[in-house]
């Protein structure tokens, strides 16, 4: 059911878990740029240091030297947000009917 609702995975009721979409935010942030591969090793480290950034809308900046709308979205509206609707597909999964392949890893 993670796959098919993005938020469930980092939103919650309770509070959120904000590593793992900021981490995920800062590598895809950079991973068209040139010499993206190097980059997202030094984001990484700059990601962890800006984890400790207050206020956390500035993180994104701290980490990537710019605001990510992506980061800013995931700290603006909660896990019952309308905003989250259009990524929420748990209600539509058992109407596929094609066969898909899904892999995972970490």
């Amino acid at each position: 059911m993670f796959e098919s609702a993005l938020t469930l995975e980092f939103l919650h009721s309770d509070g959120f878990s904000l590593e793992t979409p900021f981490n995920w935010g800062v590598m895809v942030a950079g991973q068209e740029e040139r010499f993206a591969r190097p980059r997202q090793l030094l984001g990484a480290k700059n990601a962890l240091r800006a984890l400790s950034t207050l206020p956390l809308n500035q993180a994104d900046t701290a980490a990537l030297g710019y605001r990510c709308e992506y980061i800013q979205d995931i700290l603006a509206h909660p896990t019952d947000d309308p905003f989250w609707s259009a990524a929420d597909h748990h209600r539509r999964v058992a109407d596929i009917t094609v066969a898909a392949s899904l892999i995972g890893g970490w």
